[in-house]
């Protein structure tokens, strides 16, 4: 990946662009094929665009772990990919990481079975908020083609998903052992999938 945001740090990225980056192994500091961040607190704002990136494992595009906090506003995530791993090909969410995104766009992103655009697994303190972003053209190939989300709050506001892959859900609740849990207001699914939640 370009940045690697460590234990207790503070990251704030505007106005920029990230292309082609990868990661290319599943160690900590290569998970997330522009930004890896664990245990701290990254901000993206003002126009940030992650495209066309790709990790071996998880998080296309940014990777979460531990006590992690990412806040993103007017971000673009395009074309992003997980390689041989099978989750979020953008964003991936784990530990008891959060995110809050505001007016951000996930367009085709590509991941080979959860979370094309976003894959949130982890526990009951992870919480995932999104206001005002759209999911357009991702493909999860075999189920969620917008957002996995396993464990936590999953909470959407004035959202929308259409023209996503027509395989699995576009969004999908999946329980497990950790109970999840999720709140979706004033929101459009038009989804090409039998079920567009699951």
């Amino acid at each position: 990946g370009s940045l690697y945001v460590n234990t207790g740090c503070v990251a704030t990225v505007s106005d920029a662009v990230f292309s082609r980056s990868e990661s290319n192994t599943s160690s900590l500091a290569t998970r997330g094929g522009a930004i890896g961040v664990n245990a701290a607190t990254l901000t993206l704002n003002n126009s940030v665009d992650i495209q066309n990136c790709s990790a071996e494992k998880f998080g296309g595009a940014i990777y979460l772990q531990g006590a992690s906090t990412m806040n993103a506003d007017n971000s673009l995530f395009a074309k992003n990919s997980v390689v041989s791993g099978d989750r979020a090909g953008a964003v991936a969410v784990y530990g008891t990481s959060k995110i809050y995104m505001n007016q951000c766009v996930f367009e085709e992103n590509v991941a080979t079975a959860y979370g094309a655009a976003v894959g949130c697994e982890t526990n009951k303190a992870v919480s995932c908020f999104f206001n005002n972003c759209v999911f357009r053209g991702n493909n999860g190939k075999t189920n969620s083609n917008a957002v996995y989300y396993k464990g936590g709050v999953l909470g959407m506001n004035n959202c929308t998903a259409y023209n996503n892959a027509a395989s699995g859900s576009d969004i999908n609740f999946s329980d497990g052992t950790s109970g999840t849990s999720g709140i979706i207001l004033n929101s459009t699914i038009l989804s090409k999938a039998t079920n567009c939640i699951t």
